[in-house]
């Protein structure tokens, strides 16, 4: 049996949940049972598991999508010479589609976001219109979670037999320096930071608690804060309380062990990966009471209404304060994230792969 996935997700992601899921199947399937034909990708997870890949020189405006474009070509190539079982799209563009008529395909569903918050750019044109398309063209689709699979029944009006469960897993631990990256105090904020991630409720939310515990801050990670996004802050005059930092893996997990707590704000998401991420380096969760948060974190979650600020504020400042309660939970992620591991999930899409052959 043999795979082919295709290059879409490793050119336009150099980090991202998505292109760390599939770089993981890659890492715990044998490499003889696997194709992916990259052009160009600068994908930190192919990286880490030694995947050979060039990056497009220059640095211009354009290059991610001229990176994807000519990676088409390449990967279209790839499936009309290379003898393969599957398909496993990466990504909901249906390029491949015509030159893998007579193949099994296998898509994976990570959540209807763009159904409910329908995102803008080149990338996601038309992006619902071919999310339907792959989806009746799969023969088995995986599901993240059971709110993402009932997601899918309710939105797509896909069968349910066609559809297989998959909870993403967890890396081991990595080994850490001793010292801290900043010496304060602060709350962790991973991620992106539109609409659905709810980041203006979050940020309001600790500008309350911020008057109760001067020292604490907020940090950040991922890209630097947009001119609204600084203006905002500079409102409620947190400009010097919410920092943005950068991250790679090995400061990701510095920066969970060392942080007072990790807080998910999502209104939505179809699995939530830095939840495990964030128990395995024994940082408590504070989260939203929504999609498959209580799925996935279950009772070593601390849960608040995402559209109550109060609320919100309240359940950071319940972590900040409760020693008995920060270690309970901290005690209780220790053992929901034995539940979760990425050879487990590589075994289970080989069982899906296998039922197609």
């Amino acid at each position: 049996m043999k795979i082919f996935y295709d290059h879409l997700i490793f050119s336009m992601q150099k980090y991202g949940g998505v292109s760390k899921y599939f770089a993981k199947l890659l890492e715990n399937i044998p490499r003889s049972e696997w194709i992916v034909p990259l052009l160009f990708s600068d994908n930190e997870y192919l990286k880490e598991i030694g995947l050979p890949q060039k990056t497009l020189p220059g640095n211009f405006r354009g290059k991610e999508r001229l990176s994807v474009e000519l990676g088409k070509i390449r990967t279209v190539i790839s499936a009309k010479t290379n003898h393969f079982d599957i398909y496993h799209q990466t990504h909901f563009d249906d390029f491949l589609l015509p030159f893998v008529k007579k193949k099994k395909m296998v898509t994976t569903f990570h959540d209807t976001n763009f159904s409910k918050f329908p995102p803008t750019g080149f990338f996601w044109k038309n992006i619902e219109q071919k999310q339907r398309i792959s989806l009746n063209r799969a023969d088995k689709i995986i599901a993240i979670s059971h709110n993402t699979k009932a997601d899918l029944m309710n939105t797509f009006s896909v069968d349910a037999d066609k559809i297989e469960v998959i909870y993403h897993g967890i890396d081991e631990k990595l080994p850490l320096p001793e010292n801290k990256i900043v010496d304060f105090p602060y709350i962790l904020y991973v991620g992106t930071r539109g609409t659905v991630k709810n980041w203006h409720n979050f940020i309001s939310a600790f500008s309350i608690l911020e008057k109760q515990q001067k020292d604490l801050r907020v940090i950040c990670t991922w890209h630097s804060f947009t001119s609204a996004e600084m203006d905002f802050l500079k409102s409620l005059n947190l400009q010097d309380k919410v920092i943005n930092l950068p991250a790679n893996e090995l400061t990701m997990a510095q920066l969970y062990r060392d942080a007072e707590m990790f807080v998910f704000p999502s209104n939505y998401e179809g699995f939530g990966m830095p939840i495990l991420e964030a128990m395995l380096y024994d940082c408590p969760v504070v989260l939203s009471d929504a999609s498959c948060f209580p799925e996935i974190a279950q009772d070593a979650g601390l849960y608040f209404d995402p559209q109550k600020i109060d609320d919100i504020a309240e359940k950071m400042f319940a972590m900040a304060t409760d020693s008995k309660l920060r270690s309970e939970k901290i005690n209780l992620g220790k053992e929901r994230i034995i539940h979760f591991s990425w050879k487990k999930c590589a075994d289970e899409h080989l069982k899906v792969y296998n039922s197609l052959v």
